[in-house]
This record gives C-alpha cells, sequence and structure tokens, in this order.
C-alpha cells in the first residue's frame, strides 16, 4: 500500500514538473526573443551589401539611402530597411532580417505612393499608408506587404480618390472602418535617419 501511494505521489510530481516545464518553453520565446541580437554586428554587413543593390546614375534621381530599424511580425527580432527615394514618386525599399544571427536579404520592393512615415508592422511583413495627388484629386491607399517566405504579396487594403482633402481619411481611421485589423499592427518603423548614422542599431 504504501508503495503505491509512493509511486502516486511521484507520479503526481512528474505531472506537475511536466506541465510546468511545457508552460516555461512556451513562454520563454516570447521573453528572450530580443535578448542577445546585436544589431550593430547583424546588420553591419547589410550597409555594404545594399549599396551594390542600390540604383544609381538615374536621370533626374537620388542616390541617397537611409535606413530604419523595426520588428514587422512581433517575433522580437528587428528587420532593416533601407529607403532609396529615387525621383519625385518612386521609392525603392530594400529589407533585411536576421537569420542564424546574420543579415538575410529578403528583398526590394517599389512603391510610387509610400509614406515612409506611416509604416507599421503588419502580421508576416509590414502595412503602410500614402498618397498621391494629381491635379486635383487627392489618391490615397493602406497597402500591406506580406513575406511568404520567398517575396512579399502585396495586398491592397482600402484605395479611393478625393477632391476634398477635409475628406481624406488618416490611417487609424481606415482602420475603424474596417478595411484592415490594428490589433495586428507591431511596432512602428522609426523615422527613417542617414546611413552615416548608426544610431538605431544599439
Amino acid at each position: 500500500m504504501r508503495k503505491r501511494i509512493i509511486t502516486l505521489v511521484l507520479g503526481v510530481l512528474l505531472a506537475v514538473c511536466n506541465v510546468l516545464s511545457a508552460g516555461a518553453a512556451e513562454d520563454k520565446p516570447d521573453e528572450t526573443a530580443a535578448a542577445g541580437y546585436n544589431y550593430s554586428e547583424i546588420y553591419a554587413g547589410a550597409f555594404t551589401d545594399v549599396e551594390s543593390r542600390m540604383l544609381t546614375g538615374v536621370p533626374n534621381g537620388s542616390d541617397s539611402l537611409s535606413y530604419s530599424l523595426f520588428d514587422m511580425n512581433g517575433d522580437g527580432i528587428k528587420e532593416l530597411v533601407f529607403w532609396q527615394p529615387l525621383m519625385k514618386h518612386d521609392n525603392f525599399l530594400y529589407i533585411y532580417t536576421c537569420v542564424d544571427n546574420t543579415h538575410y536579404y529578403m528583398g526590394v520592393i517599389e512603391d510610387s505612393t509610400i509614406n515612409v512615415n506611416s509604416i507599421y508592422g503588419y502580421q508576416n511583413g509590414f502595412i503602410a499608408y500614402g498618397g498621391i495627388k494629381m491635379g486635383n484629386t487627392i489618391q490615397i491607399g493602406v497597402a500591406g506587404r506580406q513575406w511568404n517566405g520567398t517575396e512579399f504579396e502585396f495586398i491592397q487594403y482600402y484605395t479611393d480618390s478625393f477632391t476634398d482633402s477635409s475628406m481624406v481619411p488618416t490611417m487609424e481611421q481606415v482602420g475603424e472602418m474596417g478595411y484592415y485589423d490594428p490589433s495586428l499592427m507591431y511596432e512602428k518603423a522609426p523615422e527613417f535617419i542617414s546611413v552615416d548614422d548608426r544610431s538605431l542599431l544599439n
């Protein structure tokens, strides 16, 4: 009888330990995902790599380059995004992430309307608000770029045209209207700064 009681107690203790261990394992990624990442080292090579990818020598184009650093999918790893405003209405975004503690090039996105001051991490990619004025018409939109493991897929959540600027909705209002899910938004991209200033990586 005593042996059965000891066996039963041991079984209960093991079960409790297994539950606690499973819970700890599930919690660990959220608590430690961002720990140990030295972005200055991880993305040092990306600053050199992007120079070989960016477009140069374009008539009336710009060879200027700036960058931002933010978490696109809420996993605690910040993605590095370079911005090249090539011409008046032509933006190129070169995107890198961290894989095995080194930089990984995800691709380039060209967008003529994107506002780089309104980019947020969203699902497995990012969402942005942008617009362009054509004559008396203002065309705005909210679009996302979702990473499918190989490339970024374009998703248009909202677009409309206005002749009265006071009627143009903000990005927040577009979300309130149900065109995208604000609860899936992650970190907002900080201001894009010169590649000569690496302070965002610290």
